[in-house]
């Protein structure tokens, strides 16, 4: 017969990993919506399209530094990088999570600053912000971290 003593202990003993994988869980989904909302160029005038995608990088050892040549139009190759940094780091509750991208255009992909009227009237530009992400992509899916946090705890079966 179990005591209330006796179930508080496991709880104890099983709480640290849950909250690990609710904040893994959490990271993977919000590193997720940026790498899929990150602009991609077209491909037209033999510009690859997908290197910014490709470009970001997640590391639980602070910010990568060097720019990777990594062209993903579709995002999955660099999810599934980032999803294996994520999980193949330590427990989840003693470790934090990064995302870089070193791309040199990426923060006018976030912030705006592309030339207006765009060059050559690509129509790839609006204000100088990109037509695909106007409102950048890390402050969107920041935007949501509450969201994502609950439904990994839903996931995660944990009730609060």
């Amino acid at each position: 017969m179990n005591t209330f003593g006796s179930e508080v202990a496991a709880f104890a003993d099983k709480a640290p990993k849950l909250a690990g994988i609710v904040v893994k869980k959490a990271a993977i989904s919000i590193f997720g919506e940026i790498i899929q909302t990150t602009p991609v160029w077209d491909g037209s005038n033999g510009v690859a399209g997908g290197q910014a995608r490709g470009n970001w990088q997640a590391s639980t050892q602070g910010p990568i530094l060097d720019e990777i040549d990594n062209i993903d139009p579709d995002g999955r190759s660099t999810i599934d990088a980032m999803t294996a940094a994520v999980l193949g780091g330590g427990n989840g509750t003693d470790e934090s999570y990064t995302m870089t991208n070193n791309q040199p255009y990426i923060e006018k992909l976030e912030f705006g600053g592309f030339p207006n009227p765009p060059k050559a009237g690509t129509g790839k530009t609006v204000g100088g912000f990109s037509t695909q992400a106007p409102a950048g992509m890390v402050r969107v899916a920041c935007s949501r971290w509450e969201g994502y946090l609950d439904e990994a705890i839903r996931n995660a079966g944990v009730t609060i």
